[in-house]
């Protein structure tokens, strides 16, 4: 992981993951993951393009739009908390049931491929209310 900077870690977890579902076993059958480190890589890679042209966004619309600070206190730092707050929390759900639907459709288990259906999205709101609402 050194060497590689943390590149490889996509690669060792795939490894993990194959390691034990090969070692858990239901009714005397094994679970097989199917994944590659490739597509872990590439999510990766996609999500962090996102942050980035987010942050970017926020950083605009602080050039742009509250340049001459009509609030006093107010600083880039706060607009970007309460963006991270009111999408980040959604976007951390969506980011959830998408890897736990990844795992899954990578799963076989006596040649049957397992699968989760239902949107992400729903999924992400739905959660997010219901953090708030027990909060």
């Amino acid at each position: 992981m050194v060497l590689t900077l943390g590149w490889s870690r996509f690669w060792g977890r795939t490894r993990l993951r194959r390691y034990l579902w090969n070692h858990l076993s239901i009714l005397g059958d094994r679970f097989e993951y199917r994944g590659r480190g490739r597509e872990l890589l590439i999510g990766f890679l996609l999500a962090l393009v996102m942050l980035a042209g987010w942050a970017g966004l926020m950083w605009l619309a602080w050039v742009h739009v509250f340049h001459e600070k009509p609030f006093a206190t107010f600083g880039m730092f706060d607009i970007f908390s309460l963006s991270v707050v009111m999408i980040g929390f959604p976007l951390a759900y969506v980011g959830h049931y998408a890897g736990l639907r990844y795992k899954l459709s990578r799963t076989r288990w006596r040649g049957i491929r397992c699968g989760l259906a239902g949107s992400a999205w729903h999924y992400g709101g739905v959660a997010t209310f219901l953090t708030f609402a027990s909060g």
